[in-house]
């Protein structure tokens, strides 16, 4: 079986970088200098994954998962600060007023009062993946003051998210789903057939969601060994969540490569991806990087 690594999401900042945001807010830091700074970060974080097969900006300029989404995008405006599940973490809750449009480069330096300046991806020397929240998702831990369905928005984000991945030369394109339903999974009929979609979520992802679905993810990441039947049927690449991402608890090597075997006798997939089973902003920084030292072992 052939074993790839999937490093993804919002990355835990170092301690320099929490500082030099708190410096930057109350003025005594230039833009230029955060911008400077932001990507020295992620380089660090690129040569901590040089090792990793895929790899997303590590987020380290979004403060939340929405939050440079609806900035960058006509008929969406930030709310009222909510509670991220069942965390100790908060997003802005995004205000849909609008189907939406690109309304800025998003590659060119940008500077807002409610988030770190883009580019909102930076890949140093490193190719990287596109990772985008869930239009489904954003449109259900949003409030809705537009007339448009959620089948309008979601259709409108994706074609959003498809020209980004192209202006960076990437046929994949991670989405990450908070929440997950069939909605999510239908929704994406389309960009499947332009884009090599890998779709991930924390939550369980059931096989009731792809009832009358025909097509195929490249990628679907689930978050137990028990529900990677649903991976295997409905993509071309099954991936599991074995790092925990809510837990300090540095994972055993030993263990991981023993469940690799009993997955290879229960499912004899050719090909299979291993990650984490939520993006890792909940951890310490020093836990997340020996983390990430566990699944390079791994590979």
């Amino acid at each position: 079986m052939n074993v790839k690594t999937l490093v993804y999401g919002i990355y835990p900042r170092s301690d320099r970088l929490r500082l030099d945001y708190g410096r930057h807010e109350r003025g005594s830091l230039s833009t230029e200098k955060l911008k400077d700074i932001i990507k020295e970060e992620k380089d660090i974080f690129y040569r901590l994954t040089d090792e990793i097969n895929l790899v997303t900006d590590p987020l380290f300029n979004w403060h939340d998962i929405f939050r440079p989404v609806a900035l960058s995008v006509n008929g969406i405006k930030l709310g009222p600060l909510r509670r991220y599940g069942e965390t100790n973490t908060f997003y802005r809750e995004p205000l849909i007023e609008g189907k939406g449009e690109l309304k800025i480069d998003v590659f060119t330096d940008q500077e807002f009062e409610e988030n770190p300046p883009f580019p909102i991806f930076y890949g140093g020397n490193r190719k990287i993946l596109p990772i985008f929240p869930s239009p489904v998702a954003m449109y259900r831990m949003s409030s809705n003051e537009s007339k448009y369905s959620i089948q309008d928005f979601s259709e409108n984000l994706l074609e959003i998210y498809g020209k980004i991945a192209d202006r960076m030369g990437s046929r994949k394109i991670l989405i990450f789903a908070p929440q997950i339903d069939k909605d999510d999974v239908s929704s994406m009929k389309k960009i499947c057939s332009t884009h090599e979609i890998i779709l991930l979520s924390p939550e369980v992802i059931k096989s009731e969601y792809f009832d009358g679905i025909s097509f195929k993810f490249d990628s679907i990441v689930v978050s137990r060994k028990e529900n990677l039947n649903v991976a295997g049927d409905h993509s071309r690449i099954p991936g599991l969540g074995v790092l925990d991402a809510h837990n300090t608890k540095i994972e055993n090597g030993g263990d991981i490569e023993k469940m690799l075997e009993e997955v290879q006798k229960e499912f004899n997939f050719k090909d299979l991806i291993l990650t984490h089973n939520d993006y890792m902003d909940f951890l310490p920084r020093t836990i997340a990087d020996r983390k990430v030292k566990i699944l390079q072992e791994v590979n």
